[in-house]
């Protein structure tokens, strides 16, 4: 149920004119909001939370949704990161996860590499056995130098900026693995199906790519 539901959002407003947009620069706004009304974002959080409380196995169809779909904001992060959170600590906005967390000399932290770290509103580090949600609004962004990428590197004058979390610092690990394997799963499925269609259209010097033989899935 909730993957067609979030399949038929993402095939009107996560077009690939959309996506090369937000990539390009353009503004998040109308997707993000769109995402946002939905619910969606919600999926994992308690049901007194007003969440729907979905076990984690089962939210794997719809994060390969957002894989299938080259979805330019973190809107899988986001999910995991107001589960994580408690009710009173989720802000406002794209959440994404840190990839790494490090103290340098002088005070400053940073979050190197950080996937989003170009668009998202906050990041969610791991610190010890504490999460650290840190603003992106504060926040020195340095982007990788790959073209269209989003991954950035954040870094903040001081850890004070933010909001810390003690003792549920050692799930964020796990939850970032589980749906990056979602997510490029998703993608991988898509990419495979544009494959075959390719294979199975594409006519050159009056010949079939096949050989006048259907690809298959089989």
């Amino acid at each position: 149920m909730f993957t067609e539901a979030i399949e038929d959002i993402l095939e009107d407003h996560c077009t690939p004119a959309m996506v090369r947009a937000i990539e390009a620069g353009g503004s998040c706004a109308p997707l993000w909001q769109a995402l946002e009304a939905t619910g969606f974002l919600e999926l994992l959080a308690s049901e007194a939370d007003g969440g729907a409380q979905l076990p984690l196995k089962d939210l794997f169809p719809t994060l390969c949704a957002f894989g299938r779909h080259a979805t330019p904001v973190p809107a899988a992060q986001t999910i995991a990161a107001r589960a994580l959170l408690p009710s009173h600590a989720i802000p406002v906005g794209m959440i994404t996860l840190a990839a790494a967390f490090r103290r340098e000399a002088g005070g400053i932290v940073s979050c190197p590499l950080t996937p989003y770290g170009m668009v998202a509103d906050f990041v969610l580090a791991r610190d010890g056995d504490a999460l650290l949600l840190l603003p992106g609004a504060s926040a020195r962004r340095q982007n990788t130098g790959v073209h269209l990428s989003q991954t950035a590197t954040l870094s903040w004058l001081n850890e004070n900026s933010g909001t810390r979390i003690p003792g549920v610092g050692a799930a964020l690990p796990a939850f970032a693995a589980a749906l990056y394997a979602a997510l490029i799963s998703g993608a991988m499925t898509r990419v495979f199906e544009m494959t075959l269609e390719h294979c199975n259209d594409r006519v050159q010097f009056g010949k079939s790519l096949v050989n006048s033989r259907r690809c298959s899935t089989s």
